[in-house]
């Protein structure tokens, strides 16, 4: 059975693909402006899954990207949740 599981749907209809604890799963949405990527992989340290969220920005011949958030699914909802009632989401990331 897979730890993990995705869908993503384009010109050529839905795909789907699994990922187990030992290889995770990684989703990258682009466009010429740049990039969204997702990795959920389970970490062995703390006993969990973890999620890692960055965006990839392009101008012209150069890319460069931050990471959102690299942590824990409970950590990350906690977050969001704190910041969007004091409407400092934004602030937060680490950019």
């Amino acid at each position: 059975m897979s730890t993990f599981y995705g869908t993503i749907e384009g010109q050529r209809g839905p795909a789907t693909r699994c990922g187990s604890r030992s290889s995770g799963i990684r989703a990258a949405a682009q466009s010429w402006n740049g990039s969204v990527i997702v990795n959920l992989s389970y970490s062995e340290r703390d006993g969990e899954d973890t999620l890692m969220v960055g965006v990839n920005t392009s101008e012209g011949s150069s890319a460069y990207g931050h990471n959102i958030w690299h942590g824990s699914y409970d950590e990350f909802v906690k977050l969001l949740e704190k910041d969007m009632d004091e409407r400092r989401f934004y602030e937060r990331m680490n950019w």
